[in-house]
């Protein structure tokens, strides 16, 4: 137990590195253990089912919400495209992609749909609140 500790000690030291921190925030612990906790989810599926397994954000949308989720997610995505190219950038904050999903008629569950586009690699988290887009 204090082995996993201390790895996610330095983990978080490392995370906090990237964003050129000398201080380690709930931010940087928040995305390792998400990181971690990913790891472990693929690592599990893998034996369970002997084969491939899918990212927590493609399990999450094929059972838990079905295609309601899944159109969710392509609305919100093409909205995130028709914003990108309208403004010709590619990096968002979080408060803008709370926007634009609300904009693609999504009210709640935003945070989770910003996740799962995440862990999906249509969007990259670059820093505390921080998201690129990928290109399509």
């Amino acid at each position: 137990m204090r082995i996993q500790l201390l790895g996610l000690i330095h983990l978080s030291q490392a995370r906090a590195r990237l964003d050129l921190s000398n201080t380690v925030t709930n931010l940087h612990v928040r995305d390792i253990i998400a990181l971690v906790s990913e790891s472990i989810a693929q690592t599990s599926l893998i034996t369970e089912h002997g084969g491939m397994a899918q990212g927590r954000g493609q399990a999450m949308m094929a059972s838990s919400a079905g295609g309601s989720r899944n159109s969710q997610l392509r609305n919100f995505i093409h909205m995130l495209h028709l914003r990108s190219e309208a403004q010709c950038r590619r990096i968002f904050d979080y408060d803008e992609l709370k926007e634009i999903a609300k904009r693609a008629g999504i009210m709640t569950g935003i945070s989770q749909l910003v996740e799962i586009a995440n862990m999906g690699g249509h969007i990259l988290k670059k820093g505390p609140d921080m998201y690129e887009l990928v290109p399509e």
